[in-house]
């Protein structure tokens, strides 16, 4: 057993134990401050704290030959903690950072100080040296977590309760106000709550709030005993005697434990989430479109077929025909049926034609948004006033290209796991005319541009997730795609008072779930030793990874259409598994190109071989998942359109139509491709194939890569269109609300 530790590697790891116990002390101490700003922020404190604790356990339990992957995390854990403190001292997150420009405040210090020392320690325990190699890993990794701030951002907002109200204070949030606190009045601040959260006054006099003295006395307490318990085990271990047999370390199962007890509190805040509802249209107001009144009405009522949300109060409002506000309120969702939205007009309203706008988000995270006109009096019905509203469109290019990148790197980094587990892995085991020098390369090579372009996909899918809410926004906030880039508390706003923004949060938990998850087993497959893991990965992490990019693929699917379609659970499930065959498919296709090409480079005599080989494994599985695209897909179909000349008389219609047609060259390229793998008659004693066969073959894979991304395209463009179901008549679908509304006051609607 490999328990014996040099005593500088036992002095590296108990002072690493040591800043690690100073870290989850320092967020213990903060933790009545944290909850004081937001919940969710405590809650994230909280688990940091853990997450120090559980890490800590495995630097004392870890062998000498397997610590490599600790000492790596504890790398991470100093440069997060390090990028933290500087990120909350030079930005002033609404809510979340009071310590904005105090540079100098004792627990950041000492936040940053223990960074510090955790870097250090890890680069001393893994005696890593400054070398080109080691800087452009550095580079790479602050590349990766810059791509993931926004996801981690989102799931912090959407963690958190919506917002309760104050619209009016939030938005004087930078000013200097009197409040009343019992019997005097004294000069505070507002601090507005974190993504559009109610906020709170700050009361310059007030005690901060803190850990009691007794609670403070035994945190310490606690901190200090832990290490003094882990630093007197290394000890040990580090004497001439080995660890008697079945003794066991004072980590011995605390690791995985920590992972369920993670795991359970998502699982619990996953159940505690909101259900789906259906896609939202109007299905009457008072007084009625075109309508001609003799009698000036209170209040204007839209009834919807569904429950909808207004995030912001001039999203519906009532204009004159001159473009003046006539509203007496802010309008306001019945609580008692969120289907209907009620505004209050003004009195002394004089005959004039008037328009009512809304623009409200509905439960599939599709915004509505129309227009229609009354008559008071002996007016005439004029167009609508439409000042005031457009933006980007969700069928604009930004919007789509957000939402295509989403899709793509989703799906690439299911079908990458997908690739090595069930291609890759057995392809390699089954060669056996590999030699075990060219099986060594091979393997490492394998796991070289694995973990490359993983970490490649994890960054995209964390800047697609936060451009999809930038075009969300955009398109929510009537601003352009640029505008909303520029204005992110608008953005986490949003997050804050939808149901799409509680999706999003939890599907950028998902991803931040995936790269953790990720670290942790690459820092294990680094610290290796040649030949010491499988081709295929070890089988639990990589079935957790891949439960979990599953899992982010269901959450777009609850998102969208599946989830207001008839028997909307098994539409759900079609639409996740029609997602994740397609991500298994395409990005399988992209290794085989990327294979067919570096292999019979990297190992010349067996390369080729190597890569049919891989080839023909993949053409099994690739058969299996574009069967599942195809049998979902026709399910998902018969959800989503109610009449078959649907098919050509809307445009949801035709994109599902133009889907199709690309499938028929993807087909033929696959008939061609399997005739070729059975010509070759590839087995472990087979001859090798010729350099123009496997050319063949790579230009085949990459023409049924760009089919495949074509298709995702159209998919993008899908989310943003409205079913037939949906649609009352194909003229209706064809005309867009300010076209209707146009036809309405026109006389012809």
């Amino acid at each position: 057993m490999d328990q014996v530790l040099t005593r500088r590697l036992a002095g590296l790891r108990s002072a690493a134990v040591a800043a690690l116990a100073g870290l989850a002390l320092v967020q213990v101490i903060e933790l009545p401050a944290t909850l004081a700003q937001a919940r969710q922020v405590a809650a994230f404190s909280g688990l940091a704290a853990a997450g120090c604790i559980a890490l800590a356990l495995a630097l004392a339990a870890a062998r000498t030959s397997a610590g490599a992957a600790a000492w790596r995390a504890l790398a991470a854990v100093g440069g997060l903690a390090l990028g933290g403190w500087a990120l909350s001292r030079a930005v002033a997150v609404p809510g979340v950072s009071p310590g904005a420009g105090r540079w100098t405040a004792g627990p950041g210090l000492a936040t940053a100080g223990l960074g510090v020392a955790c870097v250090a320690l890890a680069a001393a325990g893994s005696g890593a040296r400054p070398t080109r190699a080691a800087a452009a890993c550095i580079a790479k990794a602050c590349a990766l977590v810059a791509a993931l701030v926004p996801a981690a951002g989102v799931l912090l907002v959407a963690l958190g309760p919506g917002p309760s109200g104050g619209e009016s204070a939030i938005s004087e949030a930078a000013t200097e106000s009197a409040h009343v606190h019992g019997s005097a009045a004294v000069e505070t601040s507002f601090r507005p709550g974190f993504g559009g959260h109610a906020g709170h006054y700050i009361y310059p006099n007030a005690t901060p709030p803190h850990l009691p003295p007794l609670a403070l006395a035994l945190a310490v307490a606690a901190a200090a005993l832990f290490t003094y318990l882990a630093a007197g085990s290394l000890r040990r271990r580090s004497s001439a005697s080995p660890r008697p047999a079945g003794a066991r370390s004072i980590a011995s199962g605390a690791l995985p434990r920590a992972v369920a007890t993670v795991l359970l509190l998502v699982v619990v805040l996953a159940a505690a989430a909101s259900k789906a509802s259906a896609h939202a249209t109007l299905l009457r107001s008072d007084p009625p479109a075109a309508g001609h009144l003799a009698a000036r009405p209170g209040h204007v009522t839209l009834t919807f077929s569904e429950p909808v949300q207004i995030l912001r109060p001039a999203d519906v409002s009532v204009v004159d025909g001159r473009g003046r506000p006539v509203a007496g309120g802010v309008p306001r969702v019945d609580p008692g049926d969120a289907r209907v939205v009620t505004i209050a007009l003004r009195a002394g309203l004089l005959p004039d034609s008037y328009t009512v706008r809304y623009r409200v988000i509905s439960a599939d995270s599709h915004d509505v948004d129309d227009a229609l006109v009354f008559v008071l009096g002996d007016g005439r019905l004029r167009a609508p006033v439409l000042r005031g509203t457009g933006g980007a469109s969700e069928t604009g290019p930004w919007a789509v290209g957000a939402r295509f990148a989403e899709l793509t790197a989703l799906g690439l980094l299911l079908g990458l796991l997908a690739f090595r587990s069930l291609v890759w892995g057995p392809a390699l085991e089954a060669a056996r005319h590999l030699r075990p020098g060219e099986r060594e390369a091979a393997l490492a090579a394998g796991a070289r541009m694995y973990w490359r372009a993983f970490w490649g996909c994890a960054a995209a899918a964390g800047l697609a997730e936060g451009c999809v809410l930038a075009a969300k926004s955009a398109v929510v906030l009537h601003t352009s795609f640029a505008t909303a880039l520029q204005d992110p508390a608008g953005a986490l706003r949003l997050v804050a008072a939808s149901r799409f923004g509680d999706l999003l949060g939890w599907r950028s938990g998902l991803l931040l779930a995936i790269v953790a998850l990720a670290f942790w087993e690459w820092a294990r497959e680094s610290g290796a030793g040649a030949g010491a893991h499988r081709a295929a990965g070890r089988a639990r992490p990589s079935a957790a990874i891949g439960l979990l990019s599953l899992g982010t693929l269901a959450m777009l699917s609850v998102q969208g259409h599946a989830s207001q379609a008839p028997l909307a659970p098994l539409s759900v499930l079609a639409d996740a598994v029609h997602l994740g065959a397609a991500g298994i498919w395409i990005g399988g296709l992209a290794c085989v190109s990327a294979l067919l090409l570096r292999a019979p480079v990297a190992l010349p005599r067996g390369g080729r071989r190597l890569a049919t080989l891989v080839v023909a494994r993949f053409s099994r599985v690739a058969l299996v998942a574009v069967a599942l695209i195809v049998a979902t897909g026709l399910l998902r179909l018969s959800g989503e359109l109610s009449r078959a000349d649907e098919l050509w008389s809307t445009d949801y219609g035709r994109s599902v139509l133009m889907k199709m047609l690309l499938l028929c060259p993807l087909a033929l390229l696959a008939m061609r491709n399997r005739r070729a793998i059975r010509a070759l008659a590839v087995s472990a004693t087979g001859v090798a194939p010729r350099g123009a066969m496997v050319r063949a073959l790579r230009r085949n894979a990459r023409v049924e890569v760009a089919i495949g991304l074509n298709i995702v395209l159209i998919a993008a463009l899908l989310v943003a269109q409205i079913p037939g179901r949906d649609a009352p008549s194909p003229a209706r679908a064809k005309s867009p609300p300010v076209a209707r509304a146009a036809a309405a006051a026109a006389g012809h609607g």
